[in-house]
């Protein structure tokens, strides 16, 4: 990765823009992201999530689809020193409920509305998720401890630095470890 930031890294489908040859409703197009690219935007979700406090060994669930946003979350996660809690999004209220309070997640990033609304009303009552991040779509005023995506990644100021030592630096008990010989 180092060696070869400006190549490929991944290739992903995403909804057709305005700006596409196919403008047809449903269609999607194949987008690219650089290793660079891709390490900006983990990095910058284990630093959103540093600033909202997350630790080391702290869980984070994730209830999406799979798609390039779970991937990159997920290793943001990693890189912030905290495990991820995978919830199917086909999961029904009762045992996302389960899920989420016998891992102890602290927060939750959900993929859309329907996985918002699932953790916001069945499972509303949990004291330990602290906030919610949804991939698509903006929260509402009144959804308090609600962030988009974009808000977590923009909320990353000065702790960038210590999400890139933090991920560089695990410890035999972090997560995820790589040990070098």
């Amino acid at each position: 990765m180092a060696q070869t930031p400006d190549r490929e890294a991944y290739r992903y489908p995403a909804p057709v823009d305005e700006h596409a040859a196919d403008g047809a409703p449903g269609a999607e197009q194949w987008l690219s992201l650089t290793w660079a690219q891709a390490a900006a935007r983990v990095e910058a979700v284990a630093a959103g999530l540093m600033s909202l406090g997350v630790r080391p060994e702290e869980r984070i669930a994730i209830s999406c689809s799979t798609r390039i946003e779970w991937i990159l979350t997920d290793m943001g996660i990693m890189c912030a020193g905290a495990a991820v809690t995978a919830i199917y999004p086909s999961t029904n209220a009762d045992e996302t409920s389960f899920i989420l309070e016998d891992s102890g997640s602290r927060g939750v990033v959900v993929e859309d509305a329907k996985q918002l609304a699932k953790i916001l009303g069945e499972c509303g009552h949990l004291a330990r998720a602290a906030f919610v991040v949804t991939i698509d779509g903006s929260p509402s005023d009144e959804q308090r401890g609600v962030l988009s995506l974009d808000e977590l990644r923009s909320a990353a100021g000065p702790t960038s630095r210590r999400a890139r030592r933090r991920s560089a630096t695990p410890s035999p008990r972090s997560a995820a470890t790589s040990w070098r010989r």
